[in-house]
């Protein structure tokens, strides 16, 4: 692994855990537990389309590790698990149809996936 590929990595992997952060402190808009608007998925699409499918894979995993830790919610990693999964699935199957222009129909696919999984 290249210097330039870790840094890349490392960068995306810390704006989406702040994103993550920041977003589990501020309130639910909804009564429903656990529902979330999901920003830190952002990065995610941003890296389907700009990084290799293993990249992006290990980006998703290593956040949704890593902000189960910090929240201190053990149960935000199968839920997170489970939903990020099958949204990753969705949205690298859907880039091959889709264009950088499309991008956002990507998200809108990736979040219908991650709201199934869950």
């Amino acid at each position: 692994m290249n210097t330039r590929r870790l840094t890349s990595l490392a960068l995306l992997l810390s704006i989406s855990l702040i994103i993550f952060i920041v977003e589990a402190q501020l309130p639910s808009l909804t009564p429903i537990p656990g529902v979330k608007l999901g920003l830190a998925n952002i990065i995610t699409v941003y890296a389907i389309f700009i990084l290799s499918p293993l990249d992006t894979l290990i980006i998703l995993l290593c956040r949704i590790f890593l902000g189960s830790i910090f929240s201190g919610n053990m149960s935000i990693l199968l839920y997170s698990l489970s939903g990020g999964i099958l949204c990753y699935l969705a949205m690298i199957i859907s880039k091959k149809f889709l264009s950088l222009e499309n991008i956002w129909i990507c998200s809108i696919i990736g979040a219908i996936a991650h709201n199934i999984g869950q």
